[in-house]
């Protein structure tokens, strides 16, 4: 990458960090996807939050039948790229042939002009996970290319995906945080410990049924049932 296109990347990046919409948001994306010549991006949410019936939320540039034969497919549960992003947040780089796990997934890709990519995940929060990717239909993505480029490319995800999580993730997962008292979190903690109500009513200094007493209201107003799913529940509100 020549001196005046680090420049525009530069520029670009510097931007995207003051959008203020989610279309002006992607619309620096795309560019800066373009200049470091890949012709494609693609930006998945997982919110996770309830535990059991997680949320995603999609937005890409890809080709119009991709996308369709994406969804019909029900691709998300075997995209490997998901599956890596949402058990690390180490980058991925991908060749056409390259991945070896779902060959089908990987043909139907590349017939559609995804051939060669990046991507890489970040936590938003206790309960959400994004994933960007990059991708091109031609030229493989070699040693060379991504020594050069993976900085620009860690610059590119650390700076949209904050972005996103301030201006757009408030607005598709926003869940209000009821308000525990200091006691309260503490006896949450505690059980998110695996403390039982009398092994934390010691180490308070308290009775029994105090610590119950406290456990019991952190459950109403977390609106569970339990003390265990009590303690999840604002750990994914990142109230503990």
């Amino acid at each position: 990458m020549d001196k005046n296109t680090f420049s525009r990347f530069t520029n670009i990046i510097q931007e995207m960090s003051r959008s203020s919409s989610e279309e002006e948001l992607f619309r620096h994306l795309a560019l800066a996807v373009r200049s470091l010549e890949f012709d494609f991006f693609a930006h998945g949410v997982r919110v996770a939050y309830p535990v059991t019936r997680p949320s995603f939320f999609l937005k890409n540039n890809y080709p119009t039948n991709w996308q369709r034969c994406y969804m019909e497919n029900n691709y998300l549960e075997i995209d490997p790229t998901i599956a890596h992003g949402l058990s690390t947040t180490r980058p991925i780089a991908w060749n056409d042939g390259a991945m070896h796990k779902q060959e089908e997934f990987w043909e139907e890709a590349s017939a559609h002009g995804l051939k060669y990519g990046w991507a890489q995940s970040s936590i938003l929060n206790p309960s959400t996970t994004g994933m960007l990717t990059v991708a091109r239909n031609n030229g493989v993505i070699n040693t060379q290319e991504l020594s050069r480029k993976q900085p620009l490319l860690l610059w590119l995800n650390d700076a949209f995906q904050s972005t996103y999580a301030e201006i757009v993730l408030p607005r598709i997962a926003s869940h209000p945080k009821p308000d525990l008292s200091r006691r309260e979190i503490e006896v949450l903690k505690w059980c998110s410990d695996g403390k039982t109500s009398d092994e934390i009513a010691t180490i308070l200094g308290v009775k029994e049924r105090t610590a119950n007493f406290h456990v019991a209201n952190a459950i109403e107003k977390l609106n569970v049932t339990n003390k265990t799913a009590a303690a999840v529940r604002a750990i994914q509100l990142n109230i503990l």
